[in-house]
Formats: C-alpha cells, sequence, structure tokens
C-alpha cells in the first residue's frame, strides 16, 4: 500500500483496527437482544459444556496459529532494509490477525445466541480486551519491528515519506 505520511499509515492501521473492533461488538449485541426475546436453542447443561469445550478449543487453535504466523512473519518483516517494505508487510499482518481475533469474537458471540451462557460473554470480553492490549502503536510498531534509531524517530516524530524539495 502507498501511504504518503506515518501519520496516514497509523490513521488507516487504527480506522481498520477499530472497524474490527467494532464489528464483533455490533453482532453480540445485536445477538444478545434477540436472545432477550427466544429461548436458547441448546439450553441442554450438557449441551452448553460441550459447546463452550469445543469454541474453547477453536479459539485456542485459531490464535496459536494465527500468532506463530505471526512471529514468522515478523522475523521476515525485521530482516527487510527498507521501512516502506517494513510498513506495508505490518499492515497487512497486523490487519490479518485482527481479522482473525474478530473471527473468534464472533465464535463466543454465536455460542452465546445458541446456549445463553454466560461463559461464552466473559469468552467474548477476554478476547475483545486480548485485542485491544495488542492494538498496534507508533511505539509498538518501532518496538516489534527493532528499527534503528533514525527509523525510529522518523515513526515518532510524523516525518513525511515525501517531502517537497
Amino acid at each position: 500500500m502507498n501511504f504518503l505520511s506515518v501519520k496516514e499509515y497509523f490513521y488507516k492501521l487504527n480506522t481498520i483496527g477499530f472497524i474490527v473492533l467494532l464489528l464483533p461488538m455490533s453482532a453480540f449485541a445485536f445477538l444478545y437482544y434477540r436472545s432477550l426475546t427466544t429461548w436458547p436453542p441448546m439450553a441442554d447443561p450438557n449441551g452448553v459444556a460441550t459447546n463452550l469445550v469445543a469454541a474453547g478449543i477453536i479459539v485456542i487453535a485459531d490464535l496459536t496459529i494465527v500468532h506463530l504466523w505471526w512471529f514468522f512473519k515478523m522475523n521476515r518483516l525485521r530482516s527487510l532494509i527498507e521501512i516502506s517494505r517494513k510498513m506495508d508487510g505490518y499492515f497487512s499482518i497486523t490487519v490479518a490477525k485482527m481479522i482473525v481475533y474478530c473471527f473468534t469474537c464472533l465464535i463466543a458471540a454465536i455460542g452465546f445466541f445458541l446456549t445463553g451462557s454466560e461463559w461464552f460473554s466473559w469468552l467474548f470480553i477476554g478476547l475483545e480486551v486480548a485485542l485491544l492490549l495488542q492494538w498496534p502503536s507508533r511505539k509498538s510498531f518501532c518496538r516489534q519491528l527493532a528499527l534503528r534509531n533514525d527509523e525510529k524517530a522518523m515513526i515518532m516524530e510524523n516525518v513525511d515519506f515525501y517531502q517537497k524539495r
């Protein structure tokens, strides 16, 4: 992707992040409202426990895979020389990681709707908090990519890539 400034880069990254954060929240709110008027389809306690364990396994598997993928991609990005290529790669893997978190939050929201169990709402809240704790910022960008001092100064001080001469 082409970005004209560091400010624009982080603006787009945060905008996509907020959309990905609010999408499962709105789905959860809708499903919660729907569950108030309908009886949960799977109200059997054994079914709730089975669904909770299955959802937990899916969530753990998804997040483990995405974090391993993130780790290997970050190692590859650190070896690049150009900061613009590092930024492009960081943008794509960060958005992909946020989308996986969104998907796992939707699993928890659907589990809540199907079972009516508060454990799914706690799982949902935990996933949303985990997404917020991993929110991309300038400081985390510099730290995760192990930038040199001049690159770090450029990111932290909003230096434009294409300055007028």
